[in-house]
């Protein structure tokens, strides 16, 4: 499970791809939610459902007012068995990376009110504006991630306050776009 987070004022939203197990087997009957101070301190806040699925999962935390470390988990019954297979105990639990509602890297996202995507979500072509009073701030690059953090798309020398950008071979699923432009913006699209 790959986590990322997004940030909009008080709300985090987190974002995960389901678990997989190598065979493919497994399917978690549901996915707990743990939120702290550190790292090594946290405790679960909610559960959601598990099921069959490919696509990325949201959860959003409301009230957010603190400075905090998610995480998400699964609990695997039976017991993952990867060295014996007379070993019963086994691996029970499973986790994703551990990330902070406060972090200023990648996987931290500052939804930005100076971008305009639509239509957000889209199927084929959204056109991306940045908002600005004097057309001054220019489009220099716009970068699509995956929700892994994977580069799927690049597009330079653009030079514009409004650039098109078209869906080619991206799957469906939630995207992390961010454009270069007088400040680095980031925000969330959709792909139908």
């Amino acid at each position: 499970m790959k986590l990322a987070i997004f940030v909009d004022g008080s709300a985090v939203s987190l974002v995960f791809t389901p678990y997989k197990d190598e065979g493919g087997i497994f399917i978690p009957s549901n996915y707990t939610i743990y939120r702290g101070s550190a790292p090594d301190n946290l405790d679960s806040i909610a559960s959601m459902p598990g099921g069959i699925g490919s696509s990325a999962i949201i959860y959003t935390d409301q009230n957010v007012f603190g400075d905090y470390y998610y995480k998400i988990g699964i609990v695997r019954n039976p017991p993952c068995n990867i060295t014996d297979t007379t070993d019963t105990s086994g691996i029970s639990n499973s986790y994703s990376n551990i990330i902070r509602n406060f972090d200023n890297g990648m996987e931290t996202i500052n939804l930005n009110n100076e971008i305009a995507i639509f239509p957000n979500p889209f199927d084929d072509v959204s056109i991306i504006r940045l908002k600005n009073q004097n057309n001054n701030n220019l489009i220099h690059s716009i970068t699509i991630f995956d929700i892994t953090g994977k580069k799927v798309k690049l597009s330079e020398d653009i030079n514009r306050t409004e650039a098109k950008i078209e869906r080619e071979n991206m799957e469906k699923g939630l995207y992390i776009l961010e454009v270069k432009a007088d400040n680095i913006y980031r925000t969330m699209i959709i792909v139908e």
